[in-house]
């Protein structure tokens, strides 16, 4: 038995060295050859011809789920962190104001917690906090302009986040006849693959002002629309590079403006010149930016090419197109994101801010005699550069004709819209009516 179990362990042991030879032979992690004698040496298309940025869908899933009640407990607090201001003093003054003094907007320290309609709830954020958690602001320059304002809540470090966020941004939308378009927008966006959508919600807003020493009761400011800020935190909960380019349009006409805009290692560089057209979001090296600028604005290099290179024709094409059947002439030299990531030299699209979708309906029913005929397809978008050489060229017209007519056959049909806008006004009713006190 002894000299059987011998020989089968010696034939056991020969039979798997034979193995671990033949995989070593046959090209596996030994010695063996990893180049084959007759290797093509083909190479995968460059990462920018085939690179595509797809919004990610799993973050919209539970966004509809009704409106969202937050507490907001303000304080006066230390003029070392510029929040020695009063409530009084935040809501009194425009940005215009701040802008024309240089100074920083007026804020205060918070306590901002999430419930229900009878108060904060156990497991939200803010649940008993008694110290500041947040600093409050007004935000929106056309929007501190109004008696109800929007605010912008940015959570402190260390006291977590909301959903997810940092910056709880909160918009009145006062002009809105509805108050809930911009999120309608937003909704309807989501369904688009090369559109780039944020987060929405809708928030029932109370306040109590501790800032000049009263203790009174929490005052009802009604329905906000809750917008997800975009910033590096966006860029990084949408799966997108967040160290890419982002750049906010503010009076931005795609011209190169080379008095202004111009590279920050550049000794003339002056911030506050550049950012009258484009306020720096991201990544701060504006070398692609300057790139792009130039092959738009140069008539040798066909619009074509410049599609080609710099834009994902899909993201530009249905973001020009969904404001333009939106009624959104708000939109062609501001209220959107410009964003490209670091390894591709494509451009995209983000929009901010749909308020003024359907306003042209808005304006007829306010005066029937409103004519706006000459001014409203095509002409949304035909002083800016890019968009005047896109409309200029037949091939390119004709792309987007495609995308328009695809936009209005399956994402924007009236059936849809009108579900969308009948959910909301059912969901946003018994809160959206009020005024801020004072």
């Amino acid at each position: 038995m002894r000299m059987k179990d011998s020989l089968w362990a010696k034939c056991l042991i020969a039979g798997l060295a034979a193995t671990v030879l033949a995989g070593c032979s046959a090209g596996g992690t030994g010695s063996g050859n990893l180049v084959s004698p007759d290797e093509t040496y083909e190479k995968e298309p460059a990462l920018d011809s085939t690179y595509q940025l797809r919004d990610k869908d799993s973050l919209y899933e539970e966004e509809d789920t009704g409106v969202i009640t937050m507490y907001l407990t303000v304080g006066k607090g230390s003029e070392s962190e510029g929040t020695n201001y009063t409530w009084d003093q935040i809501n009194s003054y425009s940005l215009e104001y701040f802008n024309e003094n240089q100074l920083s907007p007026y804020k205060c320290e918070a306590v901002l917690q999430v419930g229900d309609e009878n108060g904060p709830i156990s497991g939200e954020f803010g649940y008993g906090e008694l110290a500041a958690n947040a600093t409050v602001q007004v935000r929106g320059t056309g929007a501190s302009r109004q008696q109800q304002k929007s605010y912008r809540i940015n959570i402190l470090e260390g006291k977590g986040k909301w959903e997810s966020q940092k910056a709880v941004v909160l918009n009145k939308h006062l002009t809105d006849p509805l108050r809930f378009t911009n999120k309608l927008a937003y909704s309807l966006m989501e369904e688009i693959p090369a559109m780039i959508s944020a987060r929405t919600r809708f928030v029932h807003l109370y306040v109590k002002d501790k800032t000049e020493g009263a203790d009174g009761l929490f005052q009802d400011y009604g329905l906000f629309t809750q917008v997800e800020q975009i910033n590096k935190t966006y860029l990084k909960n949408h799966g997108f590079d967040n160290d890419g380019q982002l750049y906010q349009a503010e009076n931005f006409d795609w011209r190169p403006h080379e008095d202004s805009i111009k590279a920050a290692t550049d000794p003339s560089f002056v911030q506050a010149d550049f950012e009258q057209y484009l306020e720096i979001k991201g990544n701060e090296d504006h070398t692609k930016l300057l790139r792009l600028l130039q092959a738009v604005n140069d008539p040798s290099v066909s619009i074509g090419q410049v599609l080609d290179t710099y834009f994902d024709r899909g993201n530009l094409y249905y973001w020009m197109g969904f404001h333009m059947l939106m009624g959104n002439k708000d939109v062609e030299t501001e209220n959107y994101y410009l964003y490209s990531p670091q390894t591709v030299d494509k451009w995209y699209l983000i929009s901010w801010n749909n308020s003024a979708s359907f306003d042209e309906a808005y304006r007829k029913l306010r005066d029937e005699n409103y004519d706006s005929s000459w001014n409203h397809g095509i002409f949304t978008y035909i002083s800016a550069s890019l968009y005047s050489r896109i409309f200029q060229d037949p091939a390119c017209r004709e792309e987007f004709r495609g995308v328009v007519e695809d936009l209005k056959d399956n994402y924007l049909t009236a059936q849809k819209v009108q579900e969308k806008a009948d959910e909301y006004r059912d969901m946003s009713m018994g809160c959206q009516i009020k005024f801020m006190p004072g």
